[in-house]
Order: structure tokens, then sequence, then C-alpha cells
């Protein structure tokens, strides 16, 4: 998928990886994702879209703008907003 100009992917785990093998499980490491529901916030662009490509059927994606990305990440995680942003 094309990248957009000042874009963030959010990057939502949603499967269990109990099954999967060995391949994924180490790309699933290289994106940082290691818990259910653990979310985490990557360039957008084509080295995070070929790694997200393998484990579509395991995560959830969000595309968000640069100026919101660290903001919507938190609020992914369950953070309680911090009263100094």
């Amino acid at each position: 998928m094309r990248s957009l100009p000042d874009t963030k992917l959010l990057v939502t785990l949603r499967r269990s990886l109990r099954g999967v093998p060995e391949r994924q499980r180490r790309i699933l490491e290289a994106l940082g994702l290691r818990r259910i529901n653990q979310t985490v916030l990557h360039e957008d662009g084509p080295v995070t879209w070929g790694a997200v490509r393998k484990l579509i059927h395991l995560v959830e994606l969000e595309r968000v703008a640069a100026a919101e990305a660290a903001q919507r990440r938190r609020q992914k995680n369950g953070v309680p907003p911090s009263p100094h942003l």
C-alpha cells in the first residue's frame, strides 16, 4: 500500500500467538508486539507495510496523522492522558 506524507501506522495485535510460525513471531517481535491488544506506532512506509502484510490475519491497522499519533497510541493502550500535554 502506498504511504502518505505525515502519517503513522498504529499496529495492534488482536490474535493470540498460539500456533503462529516462528518466522511470523520474529516479525511481531521486530515490530515490538508481545501481548494481545498491545498497540505500537510505526512510520507509514514500505518496510512497515511489508512486515504487516505477512501478519494481516493477526493485527489491526489504523493510519493516523503524525501530529495525533502518540495521543492515539496512549488511548489504545489504556494509558491515562497526561496533564502536561
